[in-house]
């Protein structure tokens, strides 16, 4: 749902900042330690739909199948590599067509070992290069996905 909106916005014009604005209005439907579930409305199809946001932050997301860490108006995304808990660092990452259009690092194949974790650690280029560097304290990741996925929010 979300990567639709995200797509759908870009299409439109609309920016990912105009879709973080509604968020903040959407009601909280679960708090789990660093993530808040909120609960959205689709407003042409009445469709309710759930994401997660980290700590308040509406640049990082997690919504079923998918975690969004946004780098709009940050510089966009160039390439990254993700590390999860105390592994080794995945192989760089060239940003996808989507993800530079989006300025939005997609992190889909590894989510399931995400929300199993306790740290996640983004590092990467920006299109200005500069530095991308994330340090997320996963804490209640598994649960809020949990709900992102359940039925209340179907």
């Amino acid at each position: 749902m979300l990567k639709w909106c995200l797509a759908t916005a870009l299409v439109l014009g609309t920016s990912v900042a105009a879709i973080a604005q509604s968020l903040s209005k959407a009601p909280v439907i679960a708090t789990e330690a660093n993530w808040k579930v909120l609960k959205i409305k689709d407003a042409m199809t009445d469709k309710i739909s759930c994401i997660a946001i980290y700590k308040d932050n509406h640049d990082i997301q997690l919504s079923p199948g998918t975690l969004y860490i946004s780098y709009k108006g940050r510089g966009g995304v160039a390439s990254y590599s993700i590390r999860i808990d105390d592994a080794p660092a995945g192989k760089l990452h060239l940003a996808s067509k989507t993800e530079e259009n989006l300025s939005t690092i997609i992190i889909e194949n590894e989510l399931p070992k995400i929300t199993m974790a306790k740290r996640l650690r983004v590092s990467g280029l920006t299109v200005l290069k500069t530095l991308i560097s994330e340090d997320l304290d996963l804490d209640g990741i598994g649960a809020a996905y949990a709900v992102v996925t359940g039925p209340q929010c179907r």
